[in-house]
């Protein structure tokens, strides 16, 4: 088979997924329905840090890449990275390593309480209900055992709208070769897209 064509296959099945997440529509897991999901980006509460991650794949390429922010309880970003993914995996696989990279890069910082965003509704589920899965078992029990580092960790489901900006450093490390990682001085592109996410108090 054209390699062209398992590209382009595999493109049309992660936008149909992602299509399907923002439904409400997948029919794995206790993905139903959208009920109670903030419309927005909202800021973590007290000392907490949200952290949001995302999986995205470069149709030309035939490579995926994960996308990670964290941002303060102003709503400031304090880190992103831009990784690139070897494993070019299914869309709920790449997801679900983009938390669990996520996890490994605030455990490295020291954060203590940490929730982590996603919009792989899916996923998400599967991590907060504790339920396996057959291709996600070991990146499941790698994030279940990740917890313990943390002194308080959740995991939370947002819309693709709010998580844009996660979905375009992801886009970004599909292009790249080693991690991008940023520390005080953030893209133009990143800041503005973190504002434009913000809900006004």
């Amino acid at each position: 088979m054209d390699p062209r064509v398992v590209v382009d296959k595999a493109v049309l099945e992660w936008n149909e997924y992602h299509l399907a997440q923002e439904a409400g529509i997948v029919k794995e897991g206790h993905s139903a329905g959208l009920k109670g999901v903030s419309k927005s980006w909202e800021k973590p509460q007290g000392n907490w840090i949200k952290v949001n991650t995302d999986a995205a794949l470069n149709g030309t390429y035939g490579k995926a890449g994960w996308g990670i922010v964290a941002r303060d309880s102003h709503g400031m970003v304090i880190r992103s990275w831009a990784c690139p993914s070897a494993s070019n995996a299914e869309a709920k696989v790449e997801e679900a390593l983009a938390i669990r990279e996520a996890m490994v890069r605030g455990s490295r910082e020291g954060w203590l309480m940490v929730e982590f965003e996603s919009d792989c509704k899916l996923v998400v589920d599967k991590i907060n209900a504790q339920e396996k899965e057959v291709r996600l078992a070991t990146i499941l029990a790698d994030i279940w055992s990740l917890r313990t580092n943390f002194d308080k960790c959740c995991f939370s489901f947002t819309r693709r709208s709010n998580n844009s900006v996660s979905h375009q450093l992801a886009k970004v490390a599909t292009d790249l070769i080693d991690t991008a990682e940023w520390k005080c001085d953030f893209p133009a592109w990143l800041l503005e897209l973190a504002q434009a996410n913000l809900i006004v108090d």
